[in-house]
């Protein structure tokens, strides 16, 4: 089995992870969609590692590649996967539009980041405050956006109805016009038809080999 497989398997299991929780505690939802960025960004990687000393896949791989990067979404998230480990977080925005006798649509804006950053004895005390009073003020200005939904929702005249509906998407060049689970389904799905190549094209070694 390739190892770029279990890899898959992984970013699909946290995928499925992050739709149960769309509903739940941001962080949550945060969590698993870094996962996911993460492993199905490390699917090609492992392919190579695992099947590169094949004389073959060199030629193979380059054309796969580009292939792969013509899809926008594809392109898009390898630069989403790159740009939150290597420059800084990345936006995941929620809408959420109640219709009254007009639209009322309240977003809210999560960063989804992967960092390695220095231990926290190094940091200097500017940054350690920084560090601790940022899951308050999100809360406080996650609980005043609540404030002004629920009032916006309470103001409607009696009789009338507030459908509502949400959408959550990644708020990035190519990605914004699909939802976040249409983004990583897409992506995925893009990821097993270059395994579903590999596994017909080459055979993996075997782990116990000199």
């Amino acid at each position: 089995m390739l190892t770029a497989r279990e890899t898959l398997q992984a970013a699909r299991y946290f995928a499925e992870e992050a739709k149960c929780a769309a509903d739940g505690p941001r962080d949550v939802l945060r969590y698993n969609v870094e996962a996911v960025i993460v492993f199905a960004r490390s699917v090609t990687f492992h392919l190579q590692k695992q099947l590169s000393s094949d004389s073959n896949f060199s030629s193979w791989y380059e054309d796969t590649k580009q292939r792969h990067l013509s899809n926008p979404v594809c392109a898009a998230m390898v630069k989403t996967r790159n740009f939150i480990l290597k420059e800084g977080p990345t936006s995941i925005s929620k809408q959420i539009t109640v219709a009254v006798s007009e639209n009322v649509v309240c977003t809210a804006t999560f960063d989804a980041s992967v960092r390695q950053g220095k231990p926290w004895w190094r940091r200097s005390p500017r940054i350690l405050w920084s560090d601790a009073k940022a899951p308050v003020v999100r809360a406080i200005r996650s609980f005043q956006r609540w404030r002004r939904l629920r009032k916006s929702i309470h103001s409607r005249p009696r009789g009338t109805t507030s459908p509502v509906a949400e959408r959550i998407y990644i708020d990035a060049p190519n990605l914004r016009e699909h939802t976040l689970f249409e983004v990583l389904d897409l992506y995925l799905g893009a990821l097993e038809h270059v395994l579903v190549e590999a596994e017909r094209k080459f055979s993996a070694p075997s782990k116990n080999a000199d």
